[in-house]
């Protein structure tokens, strides 16, 4: 913006804006993973995100943005089974793909979605998920540390592949699991599930954490639930790739052109802005704790 507008503080607006709504994008990957590990283990939500936070910031603090690349790499791998896992047990928990599609037809649109407006909040949350991520700050950072052409070829190959198989699993586990829930929230048919989250018997962020924990309809294994822990763990480079890019958003674009920092001053800078970030968006996640993850998220990925 700086070089192609010659403003640099058309500069200082973006870092500002990158800083600011990033804060609540990892607020909502706090909540998710402290939702999980309180339904799948039963731990104290407070403590439980608090030390996520913990780890975080310890191992940005010493491994930086290397430590976050091979926990990106390492991430891949156990979201390809987890999302394989998903699909198998809520399709099966459907009653199949024949049995899911009928139930779903004779559900209709009306047992998730508002009243009014369904096509396009339908839309609009399709867009948000699908256009919103590739703009995000910490996508585009992952960009500098490509080796060479032929990685990119490669890469592109890989991460369609992947995006593919992850999102489309997610989608597709996610239009049978209404279905499932169904079941789960009200066995006796009293009442679709659409009633059950507005009436407030269950929150949406309860939705996932539900099915995947749930001993009678879908009857997931507990090897396979730690499963899913980790791959909700792994959520965690999520966040340090987000903490990295604010981080350095001030240190090169906000401090750095006024305090004229040397290499090791700015390392640290950013060491220590990674520490204040971590705290932000931790404390952020207890104020907005009654928020829901979807709306936290929209935050960053709207603007």
């Amino acid at each position: 913006f700086e070089k192609r507008y010659r403003s640099r503080g058309l500069r200082l607006l973006a870092s500002l804006i990158i800083f600011v709504f990033l804060l609540p994008y990892s607020a909502s990957v706090y909540k998710g993973l402290g939702g999980m590990f309180q339904r799948a283990f039963g731990f104290d939500y407070a403590w439980c995100v608090t030390a996520i936070a913990l780890l975080s910031a310890v191992y940005l603090f010493a491994g930086g943005y290397r430590a976050t690349a091979v926990t990106d790499f390492i991430q891949g791998f156990i979201m390809l089974a987890g999302i394989a896992a998903v699909v198998v047990y809520i399709v099966r928990a459907a009653g199949g793909v024949s049995g899911g599609v009928e139930a779903l037809a004779a559900e209709g649109m009306g047992s998730l979605l508002p009243p009014q407006g369904k096509g396009s909040w339908l839309l609009s949350n399709v867009l948000l998920t699908s256009m919103g991520v590739l703009g995000m700050p910490q996508m585009i950072h992952k960009f500098f540390a490509i080796r060479d052409e032929g990685s990119v070829k490669r890469a592109t190959v890989i991460s369609t592949a992947f995006a593919l198989i992850v999102a489309g699993g997610a989608y597709f586990a996610g239009s049978f699991g209404r279905v499932v829930l169904a079941k789960i929230a009200a066995p006796d048919g009293a009442g679709t599930l659409y009633d059950l989250v507005a009436s407030g018997a269950m929150s949406m962020d309860d939705i996932m954490p539900a099915m995947l924990t749930d001993p009678t309809v879908v009857g997931i294994p507990d090897a396979v639930q730690g499963l899913f822990v980790v791959l909700l763990s792994a959520s965690i480079s999520t966040l340090t790739s987000l903490v990295l890019s604010s981080s350095s958003v001030v240190t090169l674009d906000l401090v750095g052109p006024v305090a004229k920092l040397r290499p090791r001053g700015a390392t640290l800078l950013m060491r220590v802005l990674c520490v204040l970030f971590v705290a932000l968006s931790l404390a952020i996640n207890f104020w907005m704790q009654d928020t829901p993850i979807v709306s936290l998220m929209s935050l960053s990925w709207g603007t």
